[in-house]
């Protein structure tokens, strides 16, 4: 049984010798054995594999002899076999695996070969053998697809053809290079695994990682508690739980961080949407034991055009199943691994994450029953490509349609695929993806055509044509609907804002940012203001068109509290008893309020206890209670591990159950909050001891956190009883119409009240929509202090006509304490007092002399007021006196314009006169106070002034000097004849010079000139005069005629005769002619006879007195047509 080597040993001689009764000598053996090299196979079968391809088996070699055994080299003689293990030493009873790869490339079926493992002992001769199939090989243009298209609803074809020039069958699929969802891959990896799993060599299938956060065992000893997931951005646990199938979403890889475990047969994955982590750790105890080996390396796969990182760790070489990790993270990165070689620990980090926001984790083992259990790197390499074959398979933007998506072609043959490249639902810009071709090409697996779409175009808004109607609502109240906007457009349609012209219909959830051919759900609330139904349309404004929306609804009448102070604050005096105060509110709605007021102490206190073990009961214990309530109102919370069926807890109050078996499957790290309340009779007895206990009682299998912060039980009590020192007067309850105001008495007493403040609640219960429990604080101050009363509010003296007058008012102290009187302060000084500083004694009063001494000279009403300072509250009473005199008329004047006569009068009366009355010595008169007037001639003038009040009346007279004052007129005839001279006579006063202006270019300088028009027309006759200090201009008309013959717009219809005429003169014209005057003028155009008429045909004149001459008769008619007639008298 000994190997070879050298022995040594000593052996011992016993003897009756008495000398030496044992004699002790050393033996030596040198022992050399032989090895014997053995294998558990004599043929090694490959099985069957496409040319171009490998694969890896082995053969179990060990030493069966007793000297070492030295492997030196292995031999074969084909190349589609190769050794890939290195010559190694095995002691005796030792074993190695040798690795061989079949790999075939041109040489196709059976494929044999021997391979000689040379030794110290013989050379062992195993056969190999393999069978090698044609093998595709794919063509295909591979090229950038580049397509520009100028509208979002078009589409267009390119065609690519495959080809196999191969000698096997091509067998495709085409994909695209769009990352799945969580959910995508969850579904995908679980209904294709098996295409993974088929590569683990004696894959094991392990028990656990469904649930927890660990694996404690998996079967036959693989693990001890590992398998514990980390990242940096853990705050609430230091592990992530497995969530057993399901996508769930977490904290703990970021804001936005979600994940997904997976417990399949023989193989487990966690996926996860990361955001801001750095680092990922695996973490845990591992089976091994400290025994085998660990060992890693870095892989890298391509698919669909994205690359991918592999980061793997083995343990191996045990009696325990293999622990194989597997960590892919998507290129670009800056990831990094490391482990422990310890196998004992489960240790394995990924950093440098920072930027990437995708990580798959797979595990998988093997186990054969033998201390190897190896899965190498070509076989590892294997799995990670099928696994991103698996869930990157298929995934083609919306915006491309392959035709056929796979197929296969025979050697030598071809397939066309149709791509088609629609806009549909593209925002305007440009839109990058590509297609993957996967093959079983072996040379080619994967090919990928990158395509570039460009869209030009624009948002459209597109919104429902039917009424959103809201029904009918309370005003004051809030209905929120929601309705559908579409993007029929090309490009990003931004709903930024929206007006509703009555007002009451908003948008609540702007901006909208929705892409071409989405939609979303535009929130839109009605809130009524007026008891009215509303139709209204809602426009929204958008960055391409502005859409309208139909909205209707119904606004009900509804009543609204309004308060007009938030707290009410009363000071009330101890020693006074009960004292009133009133309480006022109104109603600001349209509807009807209907009140209950009632006063309330509120009673609140919280307990927070974290507890320490498990399945604990926590204790809350409330005192300094009320002695009775009418309702008590409970909050509790919790937080730990309650994430998992029969985690739960209870609350008790006095030992009566009021929850049972709360929080089932509540998410970890989270909390559950209870709210309720209890009215009944146990609260008496509840409250009769002075002490309320809550107890929170955690069921056994409530474990605790490693954070302590996370095991916690916390309760809050909140209770009301009538504030015994408040008293509501009737009606403390009843109703109000909109827009009304009540005022409710409310007593305070404060008799049994230490000094100082007390504070309660009012409570008003209404049918108020928008708050119908309102509360208003009350903080009552009571004190012991003076209070001032004063008899009357104000002193009226009446009228006095006296030097004098006193009045006499009363101030009284009803307070608690003495009233000092400091000073009494008059605002005016024609009111005084004797009394300047007093005290008054509480309950007794003071008599305040008050005296009017009105100034001299004045008169009219007084109002005034005077203060008393005290030691109380400043009081304040008002002063009213009429002093009655009779006026003294007086005023002055001041001459404003001495060329327009223009004159200002001051009233400068005393005793105030309530009346005044001007007489201006023109003629002319007036009522106002301070008058300005006009003259309009030279003259002196006397003005009287009379002034009244209700003691009598005065007069003044005030001498006003304008004889300085130019006047101008002038008189002239309305009408004379060309050629006939006549004279203007001026009327001015004052005038020194006289400008005359005839209208036809002559001019004089004379007082009264006369003048001669040679020619007929409407002359402006212009007079200028001056004083050499102001200068006046009139201005008249005059028109001039002929004298012979008709003049323009004469009525020619008319006779006269006889002619000449001695005593009658006959007038008469025809009846569409309706004559209104007649005037006769003798030939200087003097007016001798000015008539109405009355008939419409016919006029007599009688002109026996007029003497023998030339005379002019003027006719005028209904439209102002003058008619002149010459006509000569002869008697």
């Amino acid at each position: 049984g000994l190997n070879t080597g050298t022995y040594n040993f000593t052996a011992n001689l016993q003897s009756n010798d008495p000398a030496n009764p044992v004699y002790s000598f050393p033996v030596v053996l040198h022992l050399t054995g032989i090895p014997n090299i053995v294998s558990n196979v004599s043929c090694l079968d490959m099985d069957t594999i496409m040319a171009n391809t490998t694969v890896s088996d082995s053969i179990l070699v060990y030493n069966d002899g007793c000297g070492d055994l030295n492997i030196t080299a292995y031999n074969n003689s084909t190349s589609e076999f190769n050794i890939l293990s290195s010559p190694i030493t095995l002691a005796p009873d030792d074993s190695t695996y040798i690795q061989v790869q079949f790999a075939p490339t041109t040489n196709l079926g059976l494929i044999h070969d021997t391979i000689s493992i040379l030794s110290n002992d013989t050379t062992l001769s195993i056969c190999l053998k393999g069978f090698a199939l044609p093998a595709p090989a794919i063509s295909m243009d591979t090229s950038a697809i580049n397509v520009s298209l100028s509208s979002c609803n078009d589409s267009l074809l390119v065609q690519r053809t495959i080809y196999n020039n191969g000698l096997g069958n091509l067998d495709y699929r085409i994909g695209g290079s769009e990352g799945l969802s969580l959910q995508e891959i969850l579904d995908t990896f679980r209904n294709q695994y098996s295409a993974i799993t088929s590569l683990i060599p004696s894959v094991y299938d392990f028990s656990t990682g469904s649930s927890g956060y660990y694996i404690s065992d998996g079967g036959y000893d693989m693990y001890d508690n590992g398998n514990r997931l980390t990242a940096t951005t853990t705050t609430t646990s230091p592990y992530i739980y497995y969530s057993d199938n399901m996508v769930t979403a977490t904290t703990d890889l970021g804001p936005q961080g979600q994940y997904f475990t997976y417990e399949g047969i023989g193989i487990w994955l966690f996926a996860a949407d990361i955001d801001g982590v750095s680092q990922f750790d695996i973490s845990g105890g591992l089976g091994a034991d400290g025994f085998g080996v660990a060992d890693g390396t870095v892989l890298t796969s391509s698919i669909g055009g994205q690359s991918f990182t592999g980061f793997v760790k083995r343990v191996y070489n045990v009696s325990e199943p293999s622990v194989n990790h597997l960590v892919i993270v998507p290129e670009p990165n800056t990831a990094q691994h490391n482990f422990t070689s310890n196998t004992d620990s489960d240790q394995h980090t990924i950093t440098g994450l920072n930027g990437t926001n995708r990580i798959y984790y797979l595990l998988y083992a093997s186990r054969t029953g033998l201390a190897t259990n190896y899965i190498d790197n070509p076989t590892t390499q294997a799995i990670m490509d099928k696994f991103l074959e698996v869930i990157y398979a298929g995934r083609l933007s919306n915006w491309i349609t392959v035709t056929p998506d796979s197929g296969q072609v025979n050697p030598s043959d071809s397939s066309v695929v149709d791509i088609w490249i629609k806009s549909v639902g593209l925002s305007a810009g440009t839109h990058t993806t590509s297609i993957t071709v996967n093959t079983n090409d072996p040379l080619n697996p994967n090919l990928t055509i990158p395509i570039q779409l460009t869209v030009s175009g624009a948002a459209e808004t597109q919104v429902p044509t039917t009424c959103l109607d809201y029904d009918s609502l309370l005003i004051g109240l809030n209905s929120l609907d929601s309705t559908l906007i579409s993007n029929v457009g090309c490009d990003s349609l931004f709903v930024t804002g929206f007006n509703s012209p009555s007002g009451q219909f908003s948008v609540q959830n702007l901006p909208l940012h929705i892409a071409p051919g989405e939609e979303a759900m535009a929130q839109i609330s009605f809130t009524p203001s007026v008891a009215s139904f509303t139709q209204d349309t809602i426009y929204l404004y958008t960055n391409a068109d502005t859409a309208a929306i139909c909205v209707s609804g119904k606004g009900l009448a509804a009543s609204q509290v309004l308060l007009f102070n938030d707290t009410l604050r009363v000071t009330v005096n101890k020693c006074l008893g009960v004292q009133s105060e009133v309480f006022s509110f109104g109603n600001s709605g349209q509807g009807t309020l209907y009140y209950d007021l009632k006063s309330q102490e509120l009673y609140q206190d919280t307990s927070r206890i974290v507890y320490t073990t498990s399945g604990a009961t926590t204790l809350h214990s409330f005192t300094n209670l009320p002695s009775s309530a009418d309702t008590i109102f409970f909050t509790t919370v919790v937080n730990g591990d309650y994430d998992s069926s029969g985690e739960t807890y209870s609350v008790e109050v006095e030992g009566t159950q009021v929850i049972a078996n709360a929080a089932q499957s509540l998410t970890a790290g989270t909390n559950d909050t209870a709210i309720f309340y209890y009215t009944g009779p146990l609260i008496s007895t509840w409250l009769s001891d002075g002490q309320l206990d809550v107890s929170m009682i955690n069921s056994p299998a409530v474990d605790i956190f490693s954070l302590p912060s996370l095991n916690m039980h916390f309760v809050q009590v909140k209770m009301g009883t009538n504030t015994p020192w408040i008293s509501i007067q009737n009606p403390s309850s009843g109703s109000l119409n909109g827009g009304g105001v009540t005022f409710v008495n409310i007593d305070f007493d404060p008799t049994n009240l230490s000094m100082g403040v007390h504070t309660s609640t009012l409570v008003m219960e209404s049918n108020d929509p928008g708050n119908p429990n309102y509360r208003i604080p009350v903080v009552l101050t009571v004190v012991e202090k003076p209070e001032i009363k004063v008899s009357v509010d104000c002193i009226d003296f009446g009228v006095v006509n006296t030097a004098s007058v006193t009045d006499t008012i009363y101030i009284k102290n009803i307070g608690c304490s003495d009233l000092l009187i400091s000073g009494i302060t008059f605002l005016d000084p024609q009111f005084s007092t004797t009394i300047a500083v007093n005290v008054i004694p509480a309950g007794d009063s003071l008599a305040l002399p008050v005296t009017f001494t009105p100034n001299a000279g004045t008169s009219g009403t007084l109002n005034s007021s005077f203060t008393i300072l005290n030691n109380d509250s400043q009081q304040n009473v008002c002063l009213k006196a009429i002093t009655d005199r009779a006026p003294l008329a007086n005023a002055t004047h001041v001459i404003n314009d001495p060329c327009n006569g223009t004159v200002i009068f001051t009233d400068l009366s005393q005793n105030a006169p309530t009346q005044w009355e001007w007489d201006f010595g023109d003629g002319a008169t007036g009522f106002v106070q301070n008058p300005v007037h006009t003259y309009l001639k030279p003259g002196n003038y006397q003005v009287r002034l009379i002034t009244r009040n209700n003691a009598g009346r005065d007069t003044a007279f005030i001498p006003v000097d304008m004889t300085s004052l130019l006047y101008a007129d002038f008189s002239m005839p309305d009408s004379v004849y060309a050629t006939q001279q006549f004279q203007f006579f001026d009327s001015s006063e004052v005038a020194t010079s006289w400008e005359w202006y005839f209208g036809d270019g002559d001019t004089s300088n004379l007082q009264n000139p006369t003048h001669t028009y040679s020619k007929p027309g409407t002359y402006f006759v212009t007079l200028i005069v001056s004083n050499g200090t102001c200068t006046i201009t009139l201005n008249r008309q005059v028109k001039v005629y002929s004298g012979i013959g008709l003049e323009e717009g004469e009525i020619v219809d008319m006779r006269v005769y006889p002619v000449p005429a001695d005593q009658r003169l006959e007038l008469e014209w025809s009846s569409h002619n309706i004559m209104i005057s007649l005037q006769v003028h003798d030939a200087s155009g003097k007016l001798l006879l000015q008539k109405d008429i009355s008939s419409n045909e016919s006029e007599t004149i009688n002109v026996s007195s007029y003497p023998t001459g030339m005379y002019i008769l003027r006719m005028t008619d209904e439209f102002g047509n003058i008619s002149h007639r010459k006509f000569t008298i002869r008697h």
